[in-house]
């Protein structure tokens, strides 16, 4: 199914860190700056149409979450993406732009976008990360020796946005709840670029979940230019069944080698060069047709106080978001 061809951007600054249930002002800040450093940064650099963009404001827990649930911050979560849906704007075949934050904010991307759209389309996925982020929430067990496979101690959400958005988590869970009605993906149209591991339970896991599409750092590097073009391509199929259904493109930058990009919530060694994504957005835009991009998010990038110099490394990046934008939407980049 195809929608009209978007013509808007909509900027959402999203400095959501339930992740890890760091709620400290240490933790926050350089997260809450984040989104405000780059949305200024596209706002200047953005031909198509933008909308005055909107800044949600979390609801975070005051030190802990009162709720005893085994994924944690449930119920604040929910209560954060919900407020966020009502409170953006609605506008039509808009693309939303959200900048986070941790990675749970794909969440929100995927709640504007159906609404934008004014679909209930299962979305898919092209998500440049280090993490499959298919991780459920741990049923009931006393001790980690109880684990079964493909599900985790920790609660965090942001390692298992695929399997909620993907209805996969077991259990009755608010978010679980809330993106059943407003979040759905296609678990089978997730691709990952980037994905490394050095647990063979985790690349078990995941593909035991969902089977989404794997694209390791190491073999994206070995790649030559035809082999990268072929590989685009493939992944643009995927994640639109065949160039027929809508997708969203997710930007968490662990995903690129922590030599390169160290502040970030989640940094794993052996990835992907800053070229590497840029040169994979670049050809993941030819082929993807503009009716089908719905949303688009970064996220898990923590700024510190040299954040000019931070930026200015993650350019080739943004800029490729921009001219990937700015076609979709039937403008051309100066």
């Amino acid at each position: 199914m195809k929608s009209d061809v978007p013509n808007k951007v909509q900027i959402v600054g999203a400095p959501i860190d339930f992740g890890t249930g760091r709620c400290r002002l240490d933790a926050l800040s350089n997260l809450r700056r984040t989104p405000h450093i780059l949305t200024e940064w596209f706002r200047n650099r953005l031909v198509c149409s933008l909308p005055e963009p909107q800044f949600i404001t979390p609801n975070y827990p005051q030190l802990v979450s009162k709720h005893k649930t085994p994924l944690k911050y449930d119920i604040e979560l929910t209560a954060t993406f919900l407020s966020s849906y009502r409170s953006v704007p609605l506008s039509r075949n808009t693309i939303p732009l959200v900048i986070g934050g941790d990675h749970t904010i794909s969440i929100l991307t995927a709640a504007l976008a159906r609404r934008n759209f004014m679909s209930n389309e299962q979305l898919g996925v092209i998500v440049f990360d280090a993490h499959s982020d298919f991780n459920r929430p741990l049923p009931v067990a006393k001790s980690r020796y109880e684990i079964k496979p493909g599900e985790t101690i920790s609660g965090n959400a942001n390692g298992m946005i695929h399997s909620l958005m993907g209805q996969q988590c077991s259990g009755d869970y608010e978010l679980s709840r809330f993106c059943r009605k407003f979040a759905q993906i296609d678990p089978s149209r997730v691709v990952i670029i980037g994905y490394r591991t050095n647990s063979y339970s985790d690349l078990n896991k995941t593909i035991r979940n969902a089977s989404p599409l794997l694209l390791t750092a190491s073999k994206l590097r070995e790649a030559d230019e035809q082999t990268r073009s072929f590989i685009a391509k493939l992944l643009v199929m995927r994640a639109t069944a065949n160039f027929s259904k809508p997708c969203y493109i997710s930007i968490d930058f662990d995903a690129v080698d922590p030599r390169f990009i160290p502040n970030v919530l989640s940094p794993v060694p052996d990835g992907l060069f800053i070229e590497d994504v840029s040169d994979m957005l670049d050809r993941i835009s030819s082929f993807l047709d503009p009716s089908l991009l719905w949303g688009f998010d970064f996220s898990e990038l923590c700024t510190s106080d040299n954040y000019i110099a931070e930026v200015q490394a993650i350019e080739p990046i943004l800029r490729s978001s921009v001219s990937l934008l700015d076609r979709v939407c039937g403008n051309s980049v100066n």
